[in-house]
């Protein structure tokens, strides 16, 4: 009992040490805003898609538009941050994803949206990474993991707040709002993250994504090989891709079943979001 008391205590004074470390707290304030906007930008943009065609099928479109810039610069996006300064990549990324966000207060139609599902995944292929690649220069080794956690945690608490903010915002006045706000998150992150001190090239990326195109291409093959010739992983790769599938049929037909089936209006899968948070949560 004591054992896990003490663990309990070293847990609470990492996380403690972590929010309130000058270096990282901009960081994460900035990521906790932008998660803000980014679970308001994306109920607003199915909610936008399916107003404008009224299919499932458009919606699941967007999972298309935002897989395919992550595919092709996944493999290079590291050997290309590599060379630039790290601060300046992670606001260039932001100061992009908003400018992109900000044009659908304005919406020309579904090929709009998916374009800018696109424009915000190239910037994520490009943000992410780099900000794994700096917390261990901002953090303690014993602080990197409350770092993470943190991160995480309070990411899937916001999300729960800003589904319950989104579905009564946008019922009332449309998905131009949640848009603006959204634009104004990466603003204020890109913000934040001007006031911190990052040296030039903080950090390693991941090896994951340094590899460069030959090369990934060259690992994806080799695994595929040992998947095809080994039992359990060839089943377990059959279960797994039939679960990617399920799950991401099941995002799609969300705003479908709100609406047709339980009687809500299109904004109201927002309350199907938030107890997704809210399992990811518990």
């Amino acid at each position: 009992m004591r054992t896990a008391a003490a663990r309990l205590g070293g847990v609470t004074t990492a996380y403690s040490e972590v929010i309130g470390s000058r270096l990282y707290f901009p960081l994460w304030l900035g990521q906790l805003i932008s998660n803000f906007g980014d679970t308001l930008h994306y109920i607003a943009l199915v909610v936008l898609v399916f107003q404008f065609t009224g299919q499932g099928l458009a919606v699941a479109g967007l999972v298309s538009a935002e897989i395919i810039p992550i595919l092709l610069l996944g493999p290079v996006a590291g050997v290309i941050i590599d060379r630039f300064n790290r601060k300046g990549v992670l606001i260039g990324a932001d100061l992009f994803r908003a400018c992109l966000v900000l044009s659908l207060v304005w919406p020309q139609g579904v090929w709009h949206a998916y374009l800018v599902a696109a424009g915000l995944a190239t910037g994520n292929a490009f943000f992410n990474p780099t900000v794994q690649a700096v917390i261990p220069a901002l953090t303690t080794e014993d602080q990197r993991l409350a770092a993470n956690s943190v991160g995480w945690s309070t990411g899937r608490l916001v999300q729960i707040l800003a589904s319950a903010v989104a579905g009564g915002l946008i019922a009332v006045i449309g998905t131009q709002p949640a848009f603006a706000v959204n634009a104004a998150s990466f603003v204020l992150s890109a913000r934040l993250i001007g006031t911190m001190h990052i040296p030039a090239h903080a950090g390693q990326v991941g090896a994951g994504s340094q590899r460069g195109l030959e090369s990934y291409f060259a690992d994806a093959a080799a695994g595929l090989r040992y998947a095809v010739r080994n039992r359990f992983v060839s089943r377990l790769l059959l279960v797994q891709a039939l679960a990617s599938l399920a799950t991401g049929a099941t995002g799609a037909m969300l705003v479908v079943l709100a609406e047709r089936h339980l009687g809500l209006p299109a904004a109201g899968f927002a309350w199907l979001i938030g107890a997704i948070g809210v399992g990811a949560m518990l």
